[in-house]
């Protein structure tokens, strides 16, 4: 008896992840719609907060959609990880810490959500510079110890600067959280673990810098045929 063809295994590898990104696309908008419906009729929540979770839904889809953006663009191809952490992402803080509030149910569900950020920044980074050294072969050339730090670095650096958006955020929406729990030791555990989960990335570069510079080399611009 002939095998019978599976149309989804059949696809390239481009292919299957625009389809992957499609489903999660549809998801965080079709879920982001329904929570923000509960907030307003049956939660009765504060503009400010209906605002910012729409802000948040928004900005998921957008990360969501980049991948396709660049392809077409400039013919670059997400890498699968990538990819993976950010709907990660998108699932785990969006859809189950806020629209079913794990992060208040469950202790540990911030911290989780917290590492899938951790990273996915520094994997973003470490993407985008040997993009950047391909493009600009001429002009950007690191060591791959540089390329290790310039990712620790940075990663802290936005780890500070989210801090205080949050803190900032929890000020003008909900005061009650910043007198329950003590700021400065929640920003300073934050920072740790996103620390740590830099280091971590950083080294897999480092281990891993030359089979990544074949990898994350950008596709050729399809030519017309004459």
């Amino acid at each position: 008896m002939a095998k019978k063809y599976n149309y989804f295994f059949g696809l390239s590898g481009h292919k299957k992840r625009q389809m992957f990104n499609n489903f999660a696309l549809g998801l965080v908008v079709t879920l982001g719609l329904c929570h923000l419906e509960e907030l307003i009729f049956f939660d009765h929540a504060s503009g400010g907060l209906i605002v910012m979770r729409a802000l948040q839904y928004a900005g998921m889809a957008f990360v969501i959609s980049i991948p396709r953006m660049m392809h077409k663009t400039w013919r670059f191809d997400v890498p699968p990880l990538i990819s993976i952490f950010i709907i990660l992402y998108c699932v785990c803080s969006l859809i189950l810490g806020d629209g079913l509030d794990l992060n208040g149910r469950i202790a540990w569900w911030d911290e989780l959500v917290l590492m899938e950020t951790g990273l996915l920044l520094p994997l973003i980074l470490l993407w985008q510079i040997h993009v950047a050294m391909h493009l600009w072969s001429d002009y950007i050339r690191l060591h791959k110890s540089l390329i290790a730090l310039v990712i620790i670095f940075i990663s802290v650096g936005m780890a500070a600067c989210w801090e205080v958006i949050e803190y900032y955020y929890f000020t003008l929406f909900d005061p009650e959280h910043i007198t329950a729990y003590p700021v400065y030791a929640d920003a300073m555990t934050d920072i740790l673990l996103l620390l740590v989960c830099a280091t971590v990335i950083a080294l897999y570069g480092l281990v891993r810098h030359d089979a990544l510079v074949e990898r994350y080399r950008p596709q050729p611009a399809p030519t017309k045929e004459q």
